[in-house]
């Protein structure tokens, strides 16, 4: 078992539930769209960013922490959903709790919505780095 396969088992990542979020695997890559929403709306992002993952209802939670590894890897894919044209690939680091980050406590840092990738407020991300 590779290392990223114990991690995932560890941590009881269900990749089904989470593709609907841009996830896709492939040998053992886990993978996520850089370019969603048809290109309304785009984040940059570099090696060794940390990504966070809100899943919404039930959890309503920021749920994983990832740590971005490769970027801007062209990947074509298009439903009546989705449109991908490059992707990242990321590793886990950390997989929180439901309700640890909820999006109660989000709005407490001015967070009123997600509706797909966005920055971090920094005071968010300091609360989060003291936190845990």
């Amino acid at each position: 078992m590779t290392i990223e396969e114990e991690l995932f088992r560890r941590t009881k990542i269900n990749l089904n539930k989470i593709s609907k979020y841009g996830f896709k695997k492939e040998k053992n890559l886990y993978k996520y769209s850089k370019n969603i929403m048809n290109n309304a709306f785009r984040v940059d992002v570099e090696i060794n960013d940390i990504v966070y993952l809100y899943v919404g209802k039930p959890y309503s939670s920021i749920m994983y922490k990832f740590k971005v590894t490769e970027v801007n890897i062209p990947y074509e894919y298009k439903d009546e959903n989705l449109k991908m044209q490059k992707v990242m690939k990321i590793d886990l680091i950390e997989r929180y709790k439901k309700g640890k980050l909820s999006f109660n406590k989000l709005k407490d840092f001015g967070i009123n919505a997600i509706r797909g990738p966005r920055y971090m407020p920094l005071e968010l991300s300091k609360y989060i780095n003291k936190l845990l």
